[in-house]
């Protein structure tokens, strides 16, 4: 009786140590279709100056431990970067297909934090469909009447997330909310930027390209111009690159394409070495002097990429045009292509 009495002691102990809550976080994973150089995934807070670095094996798969203090977290594969909410004690696994990094991203594990964190992925590719290339080109007034299906939107996504607490959903759906009312700001900035630039003479320009060669907008007079500003650290420029590529190879015969970097003067020979390892083709300038440029104040840049349509006589067409990746571009371009 006193063995039996015993061994139920034994597996009593056994059992609340594996209850006892741990004083680090497991972060695990799989990516899988990698095709830029990574050997690591790295999560970090830039807030706290917290990194720790994970190595990440050839198959694409990573594990480790790490004492943290509970909050939100960048991680960073390859040129990718997600949102990580951690906590010690919580068990993270994290999976995705490179190719589609977000599209595929998921998690799972044990912890509150693993419904936030795919609550955090749903929020984001439903804003991303909401504030689309697309309904930047809506007028204020039909943002403002979206608002309530917006809205349900969000109790709808909410709704499928049961382990987070309604305090969490509440802070969620304010934050939410606000990013809407950003948006209609912005759509908002965006029509005034149209009013006042459009049929207006394009600011000139005069600058280096990477053969040091002078560029200037009077050089192009005589077809339309396509402008990129953009810069070598702008992650949404770089994403850009492909599909603005394929547009040079289409209309380059009719279209000026003109790409503008305003990277520091330090990082000028960084630029060159990007332009050249990139293949970018049109005319790759340099402003000499980041956002300093006069152009660049002129027409009132204040993120990137920005793009802008510049007719045959120098006026603009476009202050802030669609995006290479939007599916109104070649519409746009056929029009100047074959007036």
């Amino acid at each position: 009786m006193k063995k039996l009495l015993l061994s139920f002691a034994v597996a009593a102990l056994v059992f609340s140590c594996k209850n006892e809550p741990k004083d680090y976080a497991t972060v695990s994973g799989k990516v899988t279709n990698i095709d830029v150089p990574a050997d690591s995934v790295v999560i970090f807070n830039q807030e706290t100056n917290f990194v720790k670095k994970i190595k990440l094996n050839e198959d694409g798969t990573f594990k480790d431990t790490l004492k943290v203090e509970s909050g939100k977290y960048t991680f960073k594969i390859g040129d990718e970067y997600g949102t990580l909410f951690l906590k010690n004690n919580d068990v993270i696994n994290i999976t995705t297909d490179y190719s589609k990094f977000d599209e595929n991203l998921k998690f799972d594990g044990s912890g509150e934090n693993v419904d936030v964190n795919n609550l955090v992925v749903s929020a984001m590719l439903f804003s991303q469909n909401t504030f689309s290339d697309e309904a930047m080109n809506k007028t204020p007034e039909q943002i403002q009447a979206g608002k309530a299906d917006f809205e349900k939107g969000v109790d709808s996504l909410l709704a499928k997330y049961s382990n987070i607490s309604d305090s969490l959903k509440n802070e969620f759906k304010k934050e939410m909310n606000n990013s809407y009312t950003g948006f209609s700001e912005y759509v908002a900035q965006k029509q005034a930027l149209k009013n006042k630039f459009i049929g207006k003479p394009a600011p000139t320009f005069s600058m280096e390209d990477i053969n040091g060669k002078k560029v200037s907008s009077a050089d192009l007079k005589g077809k339309p111009i396509y402008v990129d500003i953009w810069a070598t650290w702008c992650g949404p420029c770089k994403a850009e690159i492909p599909s603005l590529k394929k547009l040079e190879e289409e209309y380059g015969d009719d279209i000026a394409f003109v790409s503008i970097s305003v990277d520091e003067p330090k990082d000028k020979e960084k630029w060159k070495e990007f332009v050249a390892e990139k293949g970018l083709k049109g005319y790759q300038l340099t402003t000499g002097s980041a956002w300093n440029s006069q152009f660049v104040k002129d027409l009132e840049v204040q993120g990137i990429p920005r793009f802008v349509l510049i007719d045959e006589q120098g006026n603009i067409l476009d202050p802030d045009a669609p995006r290479p990746s939007s599916q109104r571009i070649n519409g746009v371009l056929n029009d100047l292509a074959n007036n």
